[in-house]
């Protein structure tokens, strides 16, 4: 809701010390299902696009992901986002 809230044009803020980000590639709903509800805090997955040179002062791209990255960054990649950001997944109220 706070991202529709904001337009699709950010990604909504977190009191969780860090937050997952993962690249990716798969259409595979099974795989969606999965990774949203390995956290039982998640309500969605979202999809977003931040060229890498903004995100490699916050996350090592050279590891393989899933990344946990510092949740007071968000915004840090807001003024980056390149387009809407998308809900691809959400947990059934």
């Amino acid at each position: 809701m706070w991202i529709e809230a904001a337009g699709f044009r950010a990604l909504p803020p977190s009191d969780k010390p860090t937050s997952k980000m993962m690249a990716y590639w798969s259409d595979v709903e099974d795989n969606r299902r999965a990774v949203l509800f390995e956290d039982p805090g998640s309500a969605a997955i979202v999809r977003s696009n931040v060229l890498g040179r903004h995100v490699m002062n916050i996350i090592d791209l050279r590891q393989g992901g899933p990344w946990n990255f510092p949740s007071n960054r968000v915004s840090d990649l807001n003024r980056n986002l390149r387009g809407s950001v998308v809900v691809i997944a959400r947990r059934a109220p």
